[in-house]
C-alpha cells in the first residue's frame, strides 16, 4: 500500500511539473496575467503583442478573447483585476496613420469580465502629437464600499522622441486616475520632476509601478532612470510630492545577460502587509541579483536593502512579485553557464518567498524543476508573470513565462506552483 501511495505521489509530481506547450502561445514573450479571486478556476493571460486569453478551468486550456480598440493595440499589455470580477487591461497603441514607434502615441485602457468573449470599448489616456507612450502600469484602489467607484491609478514613460539623442528631447513619469471605474481619466500630470534622457536604456525614466498602502491609503510609485530609484507619494493621486532618490539603481536597470537580447532589473512596488516593499534587480561586480526592502508608511523610512540568495555564479534577472499578507512571492529568470562552444547560456525559472514580519529572515531562491532552457540572443520579453490561488489552502501560484524551443521559437508557458 506505502509503495502504490509513494508511486501515486511520484506521478502526481511529474504531472505537476510537466510542461506542456501550447501552439497558440508560440511566438509570445512578456506574458501578464490575473486570477479571478471569487472563482480561481478563471484566469486571463495576456502576451505581446495583441494576444488575450481566457480559461475556466485553472489554466489546463484556454480560449482567445478578442480585444480590439480604435487606437490599436500593440505590446506591452498589463492586466490587473479588481474583488468585483472585473479585468482591467493597459497596453500600447497603434495609431495606423503613423509609422513605429510614432504609432504608440497614447496608453490604452480596456476592461472586461473573466467570462468576456470580445472586447472593444477603450479608452486613450496620455495623448500628446508627436510624443511616445509607453511602459504602462495599473493599480485598482478598493473602494470604501461596494456603491463606491474603484479609484484606477495609472503610471507610464512619456517619451518627446523614442532613442533620440537630443538634448531637447527627454523621458519623464506620467500618472493619471480614473475615478469612475475607468470610463474617463483625469489629465495626466508628470510625477517626475527629474527627466531622463529619450534613448532607451539606463538614463530614461521607465518602469514606473504605482500601489496604494492598506494603513493610511497614500498612493505610491517607484521607478528607475539616471542609475538611481525614484520614490514618490500621493495623499489620494490627484497631487504628488517632489520624489525623492531611495538609493543607487547600480548599473541602472538595463542589465547585460547572457542568452537575453535585452534583460532588465525594473523596479515593483507593492503593498506588503500594512508596508510597501520595493523589489528590483542590479548588476554588481558582474553578477545581477534580486533585491528588495521595505518601507514604513507610518514613520517614512525604508529599511536596509536585503538580495534573494542564489547559487554561486547565477545571476538573476527581471523578477515579478505578487503578495498575500504579509508574504511577498517572487519569480525571476535565473542565468546559469554559458557554453563556450554555442555562446549558449542555461535560463532557469527561480522562485522565492519573502515574510514581512521575519525581519531576519534570508530569502532564498530556488530554481522551479523542468523550466530549463537554451538560449543563446533571444529576446523573451520585459517581464515575467505570476498570479496566486488564493483560494487554495496552501501556497500556490499559477506561472507565466517565456521559454525557448530550439533556441529559435518563442513560448509563454503556464504552469501552477508551489512556494
Amino acid at each position: 500500500m506505502k509503495m502504490v501511495l509513494f508511486l501515486l505521489s511520484f506521478i502526481a509530481s511529474q504531472l505537476f511539473a510537466q510542461i506542456v506547450l501550447n501552439n497558440q502561445f508560440k511566438g509570445g514573450n512578456e506574458p501578464s496575467m490575473v486570477i479571478n479571486p471569487k472563482n480561481n478556476a478563471q484566469i486571463v493571460l495576456a502576451f505581446n503583442n495583441h494576444h488575450v486569453f481566457r480559461s475556466k478551468d485553472s489554466g489546463k486550456t484556454f480560449r482567445r478573447v478578442e480585444v480590439s480598440s480604435k487606437y490599436g493595440f500593440y505590446g506591452d499589455p498589463v492586466l490587473v483585476n479588481d474583488e468585483f470580477g472585473r479585468v482591467y487591461l493597459v497596453h500600447l497603441a497603434k495609431n495606423k496613420t503613423l509609422k513605429w514607434p510614432e504609432s504608440f502615441d497614447r496608453i490604452v485602457f480596456q476592461s472586461f469580465g473573466f467570462k468576456t468573449k470580445k472586447v472593444k470599448a477603450s479608452v486613450g489616456v496620455g495623448y500628446q502629437v508627436g510624443k511616445m507612450q509607453d511602459k504602462p502600469w495599473l493599480f485598482v484602489q478598493k473602494p470604501a464600499n461596494t456603491k463606491s467607484n474603484q479609484m484606477i491609478h495609472l503610471t507610464w514613460t512619456c517619451f518627446d522622441k523614442y532613442n533620440s539623442r537630443a538634448k531637447g528631447d527627454s523621458t519623464r513619469i506620467m500618472h493619471a486616475y480614473s475615478a469612475d471605474n475607468g470610463k474617463s481619466f483625469s489629465t495626466p500630470q508628470i510625477i517626475s520632476k527629474t527627466s531622463g534622457i529619450a534613448v532607451d536604456g539606463d538614463s530614461a525614466m521607465e518602469g514606473a509601478t504605482v500601489c496604494m498602502d492598506r494603513k493610511i491609503g497614500h498612493v505610491y510609485a517607484l521607478w528607475s532612470g539616471m542609475n538611481q530609484l525614484w520614490f514618490a507619494k500621493s495623499i489620494n493621486g490627484t497631487k504628488w510630492d517632489t520624489p525623492q532618490s531611495i538609493g543607487n539603481h547600480e548599473n541602472g536597470w538595463e542589465i547585460s545577460a547572457p542568452g537575453f537580447w535585452r534583460a532588465n532589473g525594473m523596479p515593483f512596488l507593492v503593498s506588503l502587509n500594512d508596508n510597501l516593499m520595493a523589489i528590483w534587480a542590479a548588476e554588481v561586480n558582474g553578477v545581477s541579483k534580486v533585491y528588495y526592502m521595505f518601507y514604513d508608511v507610518i514613520n517614512e523610512k525604508w529599511s536596509d536593502i536585503k538580495n534573494i540568495q542564489m547559487d554561486e555564479g547565477i545571476s538573476s534577472v527581471m523578477p515579478f512579485v505578487q503578495t498575500h499578507k504579509n508574504k511577498a512571492y517572487v519569480v525571476f529568470y535565473g542565468i546559469g553557464k554559458q557554453d563556450e562552444a554555442s555562446k549558449e547560456s542555461e535560463i532557469i525559472i527561480y522562485k522565492a518567498k519573502i515574510d514581512e514580519l521575519d525581519k531576519t529572515g534570508i530569502a532564498i531562491g530556488n530554481k522551479i524543476a523542468e523550466t530549463s532552457f537554451k538560449s543563446k540572443n533571444s529576446f523573451l520579453g520585459d517581464y515575467i508573470a505570476l498570479s496566486l490561488f488564493n483560494q487554495s489552502n496552501i501556497e500556490e501560484g499559477l506561472l507565466a513565462y517565456t521559454t525557448l524551443v530550439d533556441n529559435k521559437y518563442t513560448y509563454i508557458v503556464t504552469r501552477r506552483i508551489k512556494f
